[in-house]
């Protein structure tokens, strides 16, 4: 087992989780050995180049800070665990990217804060929570990252944890004196666990409390996360006019107005996706549409359940919703509060409303830190300034496949266009000096 850590042992917090998963392997860790003082003496240390003679098939990999992430990239470990340590949750946008690459490569993340908990859920599934403020909640992170090692898959315990969680925000409810974002939380485990009822209640209690404790953002905060909920319940026109009550920006006035423009041109699978988009919800959002396109490549559009019918959501590996709760497949209409709304199953309707949903799909991936996924989705470049994203996005994923010389290739062809590729190569090669800094024990 190889650990790339971010900071000294001394200061190391997962060392007992590093105990438990190193028990019958051997365990090395990328730094200098002066880092290493304290540590158990089986531990042993690795360089930057002894990594390339590593069996990475067999080979689990424990990653503690974002800058490692271009040095694991391409090498395909048999499993990756992403740890984020509280400080190194935000940062500037290099460290953003780096984390979201790494933490998209990840067979499992662990979060320290519930706002990156559930920033993650939206991106992704196989994450877990590890605050320190609920035991048994901590304990299962502790059971899924043995699980994720071993192979077997961390959907059940992910889903216990989401439960768990919720209970545990319950009950510290029942004993503390409530904030709308205490309440706003029970709302988004609510919306992660597909149930739509409960989250649409605790969204409710959590706006009314904020709109009477004067909290500044209440509406773009609190009530407009209900327009995600209601359309999680299958209420895309209540959702959608949520959301248009919510709007303060240009960019938000836009997105109401072309979701509305598609629900009413009956593309509502596509204005769904945006409006998950819009919530920050890349995941629902991302599945939605590889479904759409999917099905509309294929050139059929499947028969409609008939009402009642349950489906089970997959786990998908780009970001698909984890929720096992079963939910009504679209009918041919919604909920009693929609009576005449169009089906949500409804494919793209012709090649206009296709290209916007594989435009909406590479954005998703894209933020989501997978820009391989992206850059596969794109069409080739007409204009120069197609070549010049095309460029740029074969830089950021070639590099995230450990393709290092080709990623600066590609990006010193879009320099010619532009100087944001030669601030990408800046910014590779400051996190390769960071990364090795570390390798050496240097973790200021």
């Amino acid at each position: 087992m190889i650990v790339f850590p971010h900071c000294a042992w001394d200061n190391f917090q997962y060392g007992s989780l590093v105990e438990r998963l190193g028990r019958g392997r051997s365990v090395l860790f990328v730094t200098g050995a002066q880092a290493m003082t304290g540590a158990p003496r089986e531990y042993g240390t690795i360089t930057l180049q002894g990594l390339n003679a590593l069996d990475w098939a067999h080979t689990a990999v424990v990653a503690t800070h974002p800058s490692w992430a271009y040095e694991i990239a391409g090498r395909k470990p048999a499993a990756l665990i992403a740890l984020t340590p509280a400080e190194l949750e935000n940062g500037d946008e290099s460290h953003s990217r780096c984390r979201d690459a790494l933490c998209a490569s990840a067979t499992l993340v662990v979060a320290s804060s519930e706002p990156f908990y559930f920033e993650q859920w939206f991106r992704r599934g196989g994450v877990f929570l590890q605050d320190g403020l609920d035991t048994a909640s901590d304990l299962l992170v502790d059971a899924a990252v043995s699980d994720a090692v071993a192979g077997k898959s961390v959907d059940a315990l992910a889903r216990l944890q989401l439960q768990r969680r919720m209970d545990f925000r319950a009950e510290q409810l029942r004993a503390l004196r409530p904030s709308a974002m205490q309440y706003f939380f029970q709302a988004v485990y609510g919306y992660l666990l597909g149930k739509g009822e409960e989250a649409e209640r605790w969204a409710l209690d959590a706006f009314h409390l904020a709109i009477l404790t004067a909290e500044e953002g209440a509406v773009q905060t609190y009530f407009r996360f209900l327009s995600a909920v209601r359309l999680l319940r299958e209420r895309p026109d209540d959702a959608i006019a949520t959301y248009g009550i919510s709007i303060a920006t240009d960019e938000e006035r836009s997105a109401f107005e072309e979701m509305s423009a598609l629900r009413a041109a009956g593309e509502t699978h596509l204005a769904a996706a945006l409006l998950y988009r819009m919530n920050d919800d890349l995941r629902q959002a991302s599945a939605l549409l590889k479904t759409m396109l999917e099905e509309a490549t294929a050139g059929a559009e499947p028969a409609a359940s008939p009402p009642g019918t349950e489906l089970t959501r997959k786990e998908l590996d780009d970001g698909a919703s984890m929720a096992e709760t079963p939910v009504r497949a679209p009918a041919t209409s919604d909920s009693e509060s929609v009576p005449h709304a169009r089906p949500l199953g409804r494919l793209p309707n012709g090649p206009a409303a296709a290209a916007r949903a594989t435009g909406l799909l590479i954005e998703s991936h894209e933020r989501s830190g997978r820009p391989g996924a992206a850059l596969a989705l794109l069409e080739p470049p007409r204009t120069v300034k197609e070549r010049l994203r095309r460029n740029l996005l074969e830089g950021r994923a070639w590099v995230m496949e450990g393709r290092r010389h080709d990623a600066v290739r590609a990006l010193l062809q879009a320099a010619m266009t532009g100087l944001e590729p030669l601030h990408v190569i800046a910014e590779i090669a400051s996190v390769d000096a960071k990364a090795k800094r570390m390798a050496e024990g240097d973790f200021s």
